[in-house]
């Protein structure tokens, strides 16, 4: 009995240890050198470009060890390189901080639960009369994602658009790879909605993140919409983002007519995957599972105008 009642102790020993280990979930390494981002960005105009992002080495800055990253703007047309400035980057735990004016803060926090609301300082480049801006975000959901046989974690986000003006940084971030946007908060002098950069492809010695069908430095054009914004609000498409194996529904407010009213899918190519007429006023349902993972363009058509929705599928 005595060596039973040891035995036992040892088991349960070994097994608080087993909860314990897989409590402290280990965040993947940021930016490892080498890491490479692409992002497609098609305007403004008809010319179309590459973001290419690159972690090159580590470094100290103010004795703070960071990463560097470099970014290029690549055009399609004139075969040309644009230097666009270096990000630098650090990491603790699940958080991620970016070097603003000299001091670090926060660009994600991968530990944050829904409901949990992010300050987030914009970019060295975004001043409005030299005033330095906070975005407001919270986050809506978290889910995984398996990438390569590797868990990762995932958010949405509600951005205070007010606060952002004319920056760009996204409504989806994945664990190590960042916004689906830009990798950090990015200003354009015009209202470029869907011609902003978007993430093609993201990858490292680990992962190969691939958020479309083509090579990672192809550029394709983007889906050229015209919006409603006004009556952006009165259409939501959840849950969002959603599995390939299951369906979503497109949600329509009492404010917006529903005669007449059509909704057309299309992939981050350009290409049209579907195209139906609502079935019900203020609710229909989508099948998901004909649809390859990947972001998707909703595009909502009646009377009242158009209003175009992203939707994320994994």
């Amino acid at each position: 009995m005595r060596y039973l009642a040891i035995n036992f102790t040892i088991a349960l020993f070994m097994l608080s240890i087993s909860i314990t280990r897989g409590q402290k979930r280990s965040a993947p390494e940021w930016a490892p050198i080498g890491a490479t981002w692409h992002y497609q960005y098609g305007g403004p105009g008809p010319v179309l470009k590459l973001i290419r992002i690159e972690s090159v080495k580590d470094t100290l800055i103010h004795g703070t060890p960071a990463r560097l990253l470099r970014q290029t703007l690549l055009n399609d047309h004139e075969g040309d390189e644009e230097n666009l400035g270096n990000i630098f980057l650090r990491q603790i735990n699940g958080s991620v901080f970016y070097l603003v004016n000299d001091s670090f803060h926060l660009l994600y926090n991968f530990d944050a639960k829904p409901g949990d609301t992010l300050r987030i300082l914009n970019s060295p480049r975004i001043y409005f009369n030299n005033v330095i801006t906070w975005t407001t975000i919270q986050v809506d959901s978290v889910f995984t994602i398996e990438i390569d046989g590797q868990e990762r974690r995932g958010q949405t986000w509600t951005i205070d658009f007010a606060a952002l003006d004319r920056v760009h940084f996204g409504e989806y971030v994945i664990e190590g790879v960042g916004s689906f946007a830009y990798l950090i908060p990015s200003f354009f002098t015009v209202e470029c909605d869907n011609l902003c950069p978007f993430l093609n492809c993201y990858t490292d010695e680990d992962i190969f993140f691939h958020n479309t069908n083509l090579a990672c430095d192809t550029i394709a054009p983007y889906i050229v919409a015209t919006q409603d914004k006004s009556r952006k609000s009165e259409i939501s498409v959840s849950p969002n983002p959603t599995g390939s194996d299951q369906s979503f529904k497109i949600h329509i407010s009492d404010g917006f007519s529903t005669n007449s009213m059509y909704y057309s899918i299309f992939n981050i190519n350009g290409m049209q995957v579907a195209k139906k007429r609502m079935i019900t006023k203020q609710e229909d349902e989508v099948q998901a599972m004909n649809l390859p993972k990947g972001v998707y363009f909703i595009i909502i058509e009646s009377k009242d105008g158009q209003v175009t929705k992203k939707l994320m599928i994994f």
